[in-house]
């Protein structure tokens, strides 16, 4: 009975050893590596690895005791009944983790990617990959939860997907009587400016007629979407103040009031 008890205390220790140095090793990975999917899959493990360590364990400690040995081929009867009534009731779930090892190995996403569910209107980064669930961070900091198996069915636009660049179109009217030249040279111009030692294309085009402006687009590009928003910001603020400053008018809707005595 001793030498059992003895037997026991070390399958636990060695568990618990084991199960602490899986942690510091998915850690000291984490902290080193810059791979996003190799982070995701590790979390994803780090959930899983507690359970099957000391699953294993408790397994190894009940087959000290001759009971459980000789109830093995029942509780393997039951085991199989178990799973198959488990099976029925857990379809859902069984469902999310299926769909959570299909999101580890085709890869659509990663954790810290900014991706856009197209079908639910769903935009900001990804927070973590869970067996059930995908955390999605919204850019206003509210959490989205969306069910793997659910998530599989959607489409999903991701910013960082491969190629993190992202461009923004920009439109701005300018007048028919304006010199349409100088704005394209004045909007090329102010890209410039904005992108600094950056190597991207410096692209004005004429886009379209409306009734009172000449739209021009400017497209404006950034390392990522985030920079891509603020150079487009930017550039809002400092295309108005040039246009203004070089007699470039920006169409407008106004009312003339006519008082007839």
């Amino acid at each position: 009975m001793l030498e059992q008890i003895i037997s026991i205390i070390v399958i636990l220790l060695i568990s618990y050893v084991i199960n602490l140095l899986i942690d510091k090793f998915i850690k000291k990975v984490m902290d080193k590596k810059n791979n996003k999917n190799l982070k995701t899959i590790l979390i994803f493990f780090d959930r899983l690895k507690t359970v099957i360590v000391f699953g294993i364990g408790v397994t190894l400690c009940l087959s000290k005791f001759k009971m459980f040995k000789s109830l093995s081929v029942t509780l393997l009867s039951a085991v199989g009944i178990l799973t198959t009534i488990l099976g029925l009731a857990a379809q859902e779930a069984l469902k999310n983790l299926f769909g959570s090892i299909s999101l580890l190995f085709s890869h659509p996403i990663e954790v810290g990617d900014r991706v856009h569910i197209l079908e639910k209107d769903i935009s900001g980064t990804v927070l973590e990959v869970s067996m059930r669930h995908t955390i999605i961070k919204g850019y206003n900091n509210q959490r989205y939860i969306i069910p793997n198996s659910v998530l599989n069915t959607l489409t999903i636009e991701n910013y960082d997907y491969k190629e993190s660049k992202h461009c923004s179109f920009m439109e701005y009217g300018i007048s028919y009587s304006a010199d349409l030249d100088k704005a394209i040279k004045l909007a090329k111009e102010e890209l410039k400016k904005l992108y600094k030692d950056a190597n991207y294309d410096v692209n004005v085009k004429v886009i379209r007629w409306d009734s009172s402006a000449v739209i021009i687009r400017c497209y404006v590009w950034g390392k990522d979407i985030s920079e891509s928003f603020e150079n487009s910001c930017k550039l809002n603020e400092n295309l108005k103040k040039t246009f203004d400053k070089n007699n470039i008018e920006i169409p407008y809707n106004y009312i003339n009031v006519i008082n007839k005595k």
